[in-house]
């Protein structure tokens, strides 16, 4: 009988112990602990028609390795949170495809980093959906054009998921374990301050207030649906613009993205002629 005792009470000590072992070692590898993510901006203030560039920071803590989708997949592997003076918080939504989030790259101190421009809101459109399917796409979204349409100070966070993995641990596959699902980790706010222009800038801003083809130009450095035509009849559009206004801070933006379009557009056709050489020179070796 006391033999009996006696391991009953021997097991009921090991599960206990078993039991503390796990809740410190959830303790000490909890995925808020494993990550960190930072956010800043070049300047603290900026004009109202002014893209703002977002660089994020993501770090590895501890001895876990993390799976996150691409930082430069925003919306997906990143979601960034704006409030202006109602202090309120709210979802920015990312162009997509984000092509501006082309510039990720890893940093010598083992962080991921990548840049955003911030300015137009790319909103779905709700038309003809039910009201109770536009309140879930709205909820809790930025519902205006741009992301900063009125001077004032706003509050920046940004948040990103990603697993912890477990090298030292495979599965069937090979891969590593996962320890934790889906942890997520917020970045700190930032506040930023965006003043109200004058002048021939005040006159820009109206016109891409206006125009929000030009608001998308100016994020994602393309026209709308990428179409070519339109594009070259936007980027036509905005010479003049930039004509008008010669000592437009605006419109001095404008016309460096401009360029930057048409020094990529040039690439582009030198890269296809190219191609098209190599494909040529393959059917017809005569020409090697």
């Amino acid at each position: 009988m006391k033999q009996q005792k006696s391991r009953l009470l021997f097991a009921a000590f090991f599960v206990f112990a078993n039991l503390i072992f796990l809740q410190s070692s959830t303790i000490s590898q909890n995925p808020v602990d494993s990550a960190e993510l930072t956010v800043s901006t070049q300047k603290q203030e900026f004009l109202l028609g002014e893209p703002i560039e977002l660089d994020v920071f993501f770090k590895r803590k501890g001895k876990f390795d993390l799976r996150i989708i691409d930082l430069s997949v925003a919306d997906a592997g990143m979601k960034l949170y704006i409030a202006g003076d109602d202090n309120e918080f709210k979802r920015y939504k990312f162009l997509w495809p984000h092509y501006s989030s082309g510039r990720r790259k890893a940093m010598p101190d083992g962080s991921i980093h990548s840049s955003h421009i911030i300015f137009f809101d790319s909103k779905q459109d709700t038309t003809n959906l039910s009201d109770r399917a536009i309140k879930h796409i709205t909820e809790g979204r930025i519902l205006t054009d741009y992301a900063f349409p009125k001077p004032g100070t706003y509050r920046l966070k940004a948040s990103v998921a990603f697993d912890v993995m477990d090298n030292s641990s495979v599965i069937r596959d090979d891969s590593p374990k996962i320890v934790f699902p889906t942890g997520m980790v917020e970045s700190k706010e930032i506040t930023i301050k965006i003043n109200q222009p004058e002048g021939d800038d005040l006159k820009v801003w109206k016109i891409i207030e206006s125009d929000l083809r030009i608001g998308h130009f100016m994020t994602a450095g393309s026209a709308p649906n990428r179409n070519p035509s339109i594009g070259e009849s936007l980027m036509s559009e905005i010479d003049k613009i930039v004509a008008d206004y010669p000592d437009s801070y605006l419109a001095g933006i404008l016309s460096d993205k401009v360029a930057e379009r048409r020094s990529r557009n040039e690439n582009n056709r030198f890269e296809r002629q190219l191609f098209d050489e190599k494909v040529k020179r393959a059917k017809d070796p005569r020409q090697n």
